[in-house]
């Protein structure tokens, strides 16, 4: 029978991170996980911005957000198609069906929101 494991941190061997070196590597991992998310959210402030009305004020979800996005921009692709000419309309109305849809399923995996321009933090 062997004894139980025990998960110690034994000597590092040579030529491996000392401990002090594998927690300032885990402290920068995290530190960049952070900055990663608050680029992620800020990334998706900005896109609720362009949303018109209430949805801009109102806090949407990321799934909602997206959503709202999307509905907004096809609404704009009909007003502008229905533009005579491709002129654009003097006054956009705001879609009603822009409003967040609670009754839609929620999607199992998420899909990042990639923005050319860098997050200013």
């Amino acid at each position: 029978m062997h004894p139980p494991d025990r998960r110690e941190d034994p000597e590092p061997a040579p030529g491996s991170p000392s401990v002090a070196a594998r927690a300032r590597q885990l402290q920068k991992r995290n530190e960049r996980e952070r900055q990663r998310v608050r680029c992620v959210n800020e990334g998706y402030a900005r896109l609720r911005g362009h949303l018109p009305g209430a949805l801009a004020e109102k806090r949407l979800s990321k799934v909602e957000t997206l959503r709202a996005a999307i509905r907004y921009i096809k609404h704009l692709q009909e007003l502008l198609s229905a533009a005579p000419d491709g002129a654009a309309p003097r006054e956009p109305r705001a879609a009603p069906s822009l409003v967040p849809d609670s009754a839609e399923p929620s999607c199992g995996s998420s899909s990042p929101f990639f923005e050319s321009e860098e997050c200013s933090h």
